[in-house]
């Protein structure tokens, strides 16, 4: 007569083979929809990143490009066993927890498009180690893909060791990913429109203290400080720079209307000496979910929103409209 026990290790088998299977299949679709997705990769990462760090936490972003490499880098908390065991298996680890807006969801997956082979570097919370691994979703089917599965479980587990592997860098967590013709199509295409859309993006997420994009041997560092608050209409003011190589090159003044749901904002810059308010391009999002919903670009309002109360698509380039 069968185990209780054969019967229990044969069920959680099936189960992780099926989730795998799902996995699998959601990785294909993107890949087939690449269009849609390939413009989300560095807002996931850096979604994931401010994710890592408590509300009263700040915390810096890396980028480094690379012509068949990008690397992104972040000074967040180390990582729960939880997160990177959620990692390998694709489930999302944020559980709703307050003020999580992603956290290794199914939204990582559009990484992927960059390159199905992600090396991912990082550490352990409570000194339970460091890690250095291959995560691939190379696959050609639904069982290579778990075998691959089961092989980057295995590379974690024996990679842990008492030291880190980026030394005494203060960026303690990495992900590298190599790049074939497409992904350094997508990766062309996720960084368009970075220098507009970093230093807004700041402005709705008080953890991010600085974003640096170094490429082609110059360094861009897009930064923030508040330069007054105004009692009237709830307004802050702030300054959003961008240095080259640690040189100012632009520097504009945002005004954040805020109030318990939403977040209105409007951008203005000088012309011979005269403030005046920047229009928004077709590049600018009208609409925040805390980061830009690409997709929201030709919403014919003249200000940006922000909002954790909107309710996004799943493609996150737009939002449902409620009756209220």
């Amino acid at each position: 007569m069968i185990e209780k026990e054969q019967i229990q290790k044969r069920r959680q088998e099936i189960a992780e083979i099926r989730h795998a299977d799902s996995v699998y299949r959601d990785i294909v679709a993107r890949e087939n929809e690449r269009e849609d997705f390939e413009k989300r990769w560095f807002w996931e990462l850096l979604q994931n990143a401010k994710d890592s760090v408590n509300p009263d936490q700040s915390i810096k972003v890396k980028i480094c490009i690379e012509e068949n490499e990008i690397s992104f880098l972040h000074t967040g908390n180390p990582f729960e066993l939880d997160d990177i065991l959620s990692l390998i298996i694709q489930g999302s680890s944020k559980n709703n927890k307050e003020g999580m807006t992603g956290r290794f969801g199914t939204g990582f997956m559009t990484t992927y498009l960059l390159s199905k082979e992600v090396r991912i570097t990082g550490k352990l919370v409570n000194n339970q180690g460091c890690f250095d691994f291959l995560l691939n979703r190379n696959a050609t089917d639904n069982e290579h893909f778990y075998l691959l599965q089961q092989e980057s479980n295995k590379q974690f587990d024996n990679s842990i060791r008492n030291n880190s592997y980026l030394g005494d860098d203060e960026f303690q967590t990495k992900f590298t990913y190599k790049l074939g013709t497409e992904g350094k199509k997508t990766a062309s295409i996720g960084l368009k429109c970075l220098d507009e859309l970093i230093p807004i993006t700041q402005l709705f997420n008080k953890q991010l203290e600085s974003v640096t994009v170094i490429e082609d041997g110059i360094t861009r560092t897009f930064n923030k400080s508040l330069v007054n608050k105004h009692e009237i209409g709830s307004i802050n003011e702030w300054m959003v720079n961008t240095l080259y190589n640690g040189k100012m090159q632009t520097s504009l003044k945002a005004y954040v209307q805020n109030d318990h749901r939403f977040d209105a904002c409007i951008i203005t810059t000088y012309q011979n000496e005269t403030e005046i308010i920047l229009p928004l391009t077709k590049n600018h999002p009208r609409l925040y979910y805390t980061f830009p919903l690409l997709g929201t670009e030709e919403i014919g309002i003249p200000i940006i929103i922000n909002s954790t109360h909107f309710d996004p698509r799943v493609e996150r380039d737009g939002i449902y409209l409620k009756k209220v």
